[in-house]
């Protein structure tokens, strides 16, 4: 029996990047997976079953699940109205499930706000000329329907940076093992009292390494600036400043957990604090980023104790 609790997981891309592939094949790799179920308006199509494909309710329903606010996010599209239950994703995330929702970046925002500890992921294409390869194979759309998905794609990926982890579906198999990754290393945490909203970097073998990091706690943006003797010890120092507080860094490792010219590493960070070592997790296909999320982690647990000790 799987005692942990499960992840929401929020994904969002382009239309064209191949999140439904890289969905498919990631539940193939994981049985702890399941596909959010949401609730509509429009009517049950042949074939399909409610509580499996939707939960099917009248408009007066799902009125009132607005009102009461038990969607975590809801828009309408041609007439119809769509809406994630929290009921639902609850429910699965404490059975130890972990809750997929393929979701734009607008639904991501609403969520975000009510479920801070939701694992957002972006899937970007390997480039934009591929993008357009992939959208002119449909033979779906016109010449002018192609362009104007483009364009949302161009700005859409342009928000990337907002997510917490960015996957390039260069080929969907090593696209679903990082996904997997993700999931894995984010079932090892604890609720984030700092997350990461934007860090720069400034390095070179002229220079000295510089830091700024920004990182959210309840809503509120807190900034931080360092010098270090590289760009992941300026990055762990410029945290610390934000913090008022030094940790003891006990060890750091980097790992590649897939292949190829844009393979996730994974960064595993321990911390010394109150004589207990704790340890974080994080990867990306930036190595910097992978270390920043495993620091972070590494204090979110040490941030989580303290709280529940006090």
């Amino acid at each position: 029996m799987n005692h942990q609790t499960g992840k929401l997981i929020l994904i969002s891309g382009p239309s064209g990047t191949g999140k439904s592939t890289v969905i498919s094949r990631l539940m193939r790799l994981r049985d702890d997976v399941c596909f959010s179920v949401s609730a509509t308006t429009r009517a049950p199509r042949p074939g399909e079953v409610d509580g499996a494909d939707y939960f099917f309710v009248t408009r007066t329903t799902f009125d009132a699940m607005v009102a009461s606010d038990e969607l975590l996010e809801h828009a309408e599209y041609v007439g119809n109205c769509y809406g994630t239950p929290k009921s639902y994703v609850e429910r699965r995330c404490a059975e130890g499930v972990h809750v997929l929702l393929d979701i734009d970046v607008q639904g991501v925002h609403q969520i975000s706000e009510k479920r801070p500890d939701a694992i957002r992921v972006f899937m970007m294409p390997p480039s934009f000329a591929e993008l357009e390869r992939r959208l002119r194979g449909r033979h779906t759309d016109d010449e002018q329907k192609i362009c104007e998905r483009l364009a949302q794609a161009r700005r859409e990926c342009a928000l990337a940076y907002t997510y917490d982890y960015v996957v390039i579906n260069d080929d969907p198999d090593v696209a679903a093992k990082e996904l997997d990754a993700i999931i894995a290393s984010a079932a090892l945490q604890v609720p984030p009292t700092y997350r990461l909203e934007s860090y720069v970097i400034n390095t070179g073998n002229t220079i000295s390494a510089s830091a700024q990091m920004k990182l959210t706690k309840n809503g509120q943006t807190l900034s931080g600036v360092s010098l270090g003797d590289g760009p992941v010890d300026a990055a762990f120092l410029a945290i610390e400043s934000i913090l008022g507080r030094h940790y003891e860094l006990d060890d750091f490792q980097i790992q590649a957990v897939t292949e190829g010219r844009e393979a996730m590493g994974e960064s595993v960070v321990k911390l010394r604090s109150g004589g207990k070592l704790y340890s974080g997790r994080g990867i990306s296909t930036d190595i910097i980023g992978a270390s920043v999320h495993a620091y972070l982690n590494a204090i979110n647990k040490i941030v989580y104790e303290e709280a529940a000790n006090a």
